[in-house]
Order: structure tokens, then sequence, then C-alpha cells
């Protein structure tokens, strides 16, 4: 984004861009606890993941997917997350119930770790998924972005997840 801004402030209308098909999306190790156990615990920070302030203040021109096979693929049919339709605050409604029904609090918040390989984009990305958790759900999340060789051994030995 730094350089995107900076190559857009020296060569403005010579600059264009044009869309691309991606997808972004975290994967979370969901074979030990807690995400194992509780379905609400896995829902609940997915829908608070801010789509449109990302979009708008982070990645810049990126449209939010609320489809995991965007929806403009030819003969693919896409299903929209039930997301998809609500205002932001009815999701943070529910996400705030789904996450209190699964026993986690502002005061007895669900400590996560994450890694994610150390592209600059990523990590931002991450810092402000993390945000969000923690402003709206009170969730304290761990990031470590090593080296992406050693990102990808530790994915293999499984240790994406909670702590």
């Amino acid at each position: 984004m730094p350089d995107f801004n900076r190559v857009l402030a020296n060569y403005g209308p010579e600059i264009q861009t044009a869309p691309i098909l991606g997808t972004l999306f975290l994967a979370s190790n969901t074979t030990g606890p807690p995400l194992n156990r509780n379905k609400d615990l896995r829902k609940a920070p997915s829908m608070k993941v801010e789509s449109e302030m990302i979009a708008q203040n982070v990645t810049r021109g990126v449209t939010p997917a609320y489809y995991f096979v965007a929806n403009r693929v030819r003969n693919c049919a896409s299903t929209a997350y039930p997301r998809a339709s609500l205002s932001l605050e009815k999701t943070l409604n529910e996400a705030r119930a789904l996450y209190k029904r699964a026993g986690y609090t502002a005061t007895n918040p669900l400590r996560i770790k994450f890694f994610f390989n150390s592209n600059e984009g990523i990590r931002r990305l991450m810092i402000a998924i993390a945000g969000g958790w923690k402003q709206n759900l009170g969730v304290e999340t761990e990031l470590t972005s090593p080296e992406f060789r050693v990102f990808l051994e530790e994915r293999k030995k499984k240790v994406l997840g909670c702590n």
C-alpha cells in the first residue's frame, strides 16, 4: 500500500488498475480445543472481519468477498456467506452473541495465535483483522510472521490456531 500510494502520488492519471479474481482466507487449526468443540466460537470471529473497512482503508481498491469463489466466475454457482446481507451493526450483535454463548467475554477473552507469511500486505490485513476482533469481541490475537519457508514448515506441523 505505501508503494502504491507513492506511485499514485507521482504518476496519478497514468496509473491504471484492473480487477483480478482472488480470495484471501484464514485457515485455522480446528483439530484441538477450543475451536474443535464449538461452532459458535469458530463463527463469531469470522463474522467480525470488517470487510468493507479493510477494502477501503487497508487493501484499497479491493472488493470485499462474500463468496469463496468470486460471484462473477462463469459456470460456477457461488453461494454468498449469510452475513453478506446483514448490516454491520446486526453482524456485530450476532457475533457478540455467538462469542458469549461460546463462553468468552471481554473479561474472559479467547486467546488465539495466527501464523501468516511475511508478505507486507498480508501483515497489514492481519493487524486490521486482529484489531477488529479485539475492539469488537475482546479476542486477544498473537500474530507471528516468520520467513515464508518457516511459515510453510509450521503449517505442516499444524501449529496454526489457538494456544
